[in-house]
C-alpha cells in the first residue's frame, strides 16, 4: 500500500495480562478521528478528511475492515486497514445507528473509469492533456512513494518501465504503477529542460496484494492492548538509543525523512514541545530513507533540537513493526510504554499538541 500526496480516527477499560488502560487511545488518520470502543472504533470526526471517497459518518463503529475484526486491534494496525483502500475496493463494516451496515472504500480515480483525464497511483495524481499524448503530474501526497522518488507536481512523465508513457492510456499507467514489482518502477519523467530518473518503490509488496480475501494482510497486525513495539535505533553517532529506555516518561516520536515537506513543518512543532517540556517529554526523530549526506547538509541548514534515530528504509524491522507506509506517522507513548495517540499526516490545527500537554499534564499529576 501508502503511500500517496495521500496524506485517513466514557472510560474503556482494557485489560491484557496484568494491565488495565485507563484511558481510550486516538487515532487521526488523513484527518478522519478515531477512538476505541469496545466493539471496534468510533469516528469521531471526519473534518477535511483526506481518505479517498470515504464513506464514513461520526458516530460509526468500525467493526470489520477487509474482512478483519478490528475489535481486538490496536492503534497502529487501523490506518494501515483503512489506506488499504488507496490500492482496491475495500469492505469496511460499521455499526450505524445500532445495525450494521457495509461500506464499500473505493481507490481514487479507479482505473478504466470512463471520460476520466486523471488517475492516481503511487501518491501522485496524474493528468492527461487534452488532444496530446503527453501526461503531467499534478498532484503529490505527502509521504508517498511519489514524493520519496522525488516528483513533483508538474514534472511530465516520459517513460514507465522504458515504456513510452504516449503508448498507454491513464488506466494502463494507473494498473501499471499499482501493481509494481518489489524492487520498484523505474520511471523518467521532464522537470523544465531536465530529464530525470526515479524509481517508484512500493510500500507493501505486490504479491501480498492479489487478494482482499487472503488469510495473511501484507502488513503485521498490532493487537489492542500491547505495548508500543520496542526499538533500539543509532542516533547520529553511532549510539544506540532504546524506546524501552525512557519508561516512566511520555515520549513522543516520529518517523520522518528530510525530503518530506510536512514532516519538515511538523518538526517545528516537535521543536517546541521539546525546549517547552525539557525532561517532561522525551522527543525523538525517527528518520526514515534518507540519504545520509542529504540528511546531515538538511541538518546543518535547519537544526533540530531533539535526538535524530536513523531507521533504515519502510521495510527494515523498525518501520515495519508501525505498519508504516507513510510519512510522517506520529505517536504519543505513555509512561507505562503503551500508545496514547497515533497520527499520519500532519495538519498545525490538529490534536496532536493538545494531546501532548495533556498526557504530560496527568503523568506529572497537573
Amino acid at each position: 500500500m501508502r503511500p500517496v500526496p495521500i496524506c485517513l480516527l466514557s472510560t474503556l477499560v482494557l485489560s491484557l495480562g496484568a494491565r488495565a488502560q485507563e484511558a481510550k487511545v486516538e487515532v487521526n488518520t488523513s484527518g478522519t478521528e478515531l477512538i476505541e470502543s469496545d466493539r471496534g472504533w468510533e469516528v469521531k470526526a471526519t473534518v477535511n478528511s483526506a481518505l479517498p471517497h470515504s464513506p464514513l459518518e461520526r458516530g460509526d463503529i468500525i467493526i470489520r475492515v477487509a474482512g478483519q475484526s478490528v475489535a481486538r486491534l490496536g492503534p497502529i494496525s487501523i490506518p494501515a486497514l483503512l489506506q488499504y483502500a488507496q490500492i482496491k475496493d475495500v469492505s469496511v463494516v460499521v455499526e450505524r445507528a445500532g445495525q450494521e451496515k457495509e461500506l464499500i472504500f473505493h481507490p481514487p480515480a479507479p482505473p478504466g473509469s470512463q471520460g476520466s483525464h486523471e488517475t492516481s497511483a503511487m501518491g501522485a495524481t496524474f493528468r492527461s492533456v487534452e488532444d496530446t499524448q503527453r501526461i503531467l503530474i499534478v498532484d503529490i501526497i505527502p509521504g508517498s512513494p511519489a514524493e520519496r522518488a522525488g516528483l513533483k507536481s508538474d514534472d511530465e512523465l516520459l517513460t514507465v518501465g522504458g515504456k513510452a508513457v504516449g503508448e498507454m492510456t491513464l488506466a494502463q499507467l494507473a494498473d501499471l504503477l499499482s501493481k509494481p514489482r518489489d524492487s520498484g518502477e523505474r520511471i523518467r519523467v521532464k522537470r523544465e529542460s531536465k530529464l530525470i530518473d526515479a524509481t517508484l518503490k512500493p510500500v507493501y509488496f505486490s504479491q501480498s496484494l492479489r487478494s482482499l480475501g487472503a488469510p495473511k494482510m501484507p502488513f503485521p497486525l498490532y493487537a489492542r492492548g500491547e505495548p508500543a513495539p520496542a526499538f533500539s535505533l543509532p542516533d547520529l553517532k553511532g549510539r544506540s538509543v532504546a524506546l524501552n529506555a525512557f519508561r516512566g516518561k511520555p515520549v513522543l516520536f516520529t518517523f520522518w525523512a528530510s525530503w518530506c515537506h510536512v514532516c519538515v513543518a511538523e518538526a517545528d512543532v516537535f521543536d517546541r514541545l521539546s525546549r517547552e517540556m525539557g525532561t517532561r517529554l522525551v522527543v525523538l526523530g525517527l528518520d526514515v530513507e534518507d540519504d545520509p549526506e542529504d540528511l546531515q547538509h538538511f541538518l546543518k541548514i535547519r537544526p533540530i533540537s531533539y535526538p535524530v534515530l536513523i531507521a533504515g528504509d519502510f521495510f527494515s524491522p523498525t518501520p515495519a513493526a508501525y505498519d508504516l507506509f507513510a510519512l510522517p506517522l506520529t505517536i504519543l507513548i505513555d509512561p507505562d510504554g503503551y500508545i496514547s495517540y497515533l497520527q499520519t499526516g500532519f495538519s498545525p490545527n490538529g490534536p496532536l499538541e493538545s494531546r501532548v500537554r495533556s498526557l504530560v499534564a496527568q503523568a506529572h499529576g497537573n
